[in-house]
């Protein structure tokens, strides 16, 4: 298979590109796309659950963060569903406990 090329806007609207398939930033869930973001910022290396958990939820007490990150995970990995045709690629894998991004996925930013 070859690489896919996600192309990450971050100056002015946040958006990710792949090939012909786009998705904007809507502002509908401000978690997930700080959750996004910074997964995205952190592209090179696996991040762990317990590091993302005090900074996605610093402001907002949940009852259950694990949970609540694996549902806002499961969130992310829908909505990169939609850059790919390949309904079976994922952008996001599981991996050491934490999350990293597919090594067949060339990220490349606007503020690189």
């Amino acid at each position: 298979m070859a690489q896919k090329v996600l192309h990450v806007q971050m100056f002015g609207t946040f958006s990710l590109t792949c090939g012909d398939r786009q998705i904007i930033c809507n502002n509908r869930s401000g978690l997930l796309w700080n959750l996004l973001a910074y997964l995205l910022c952190h592209h090179k290396e696996t991040v762990s659950t317990e590091s993302l958990l005090p900074i996605l939820w610093r402001q907002e007490k949940s009852e259950k963060p694990a949970g609540a990150m694996r549902t806002a995970i499961y969130r992310v990995r829908s909505l990169l569903s939609e850059l790919s045709e390949d309904t079976s690629f994922q952008f996001l894998l599981s991996k050491d406990g934490g999350y990293a991004w597919n090594p067949d996925v060339k990220i490349l930013f606007d503020i690189e």
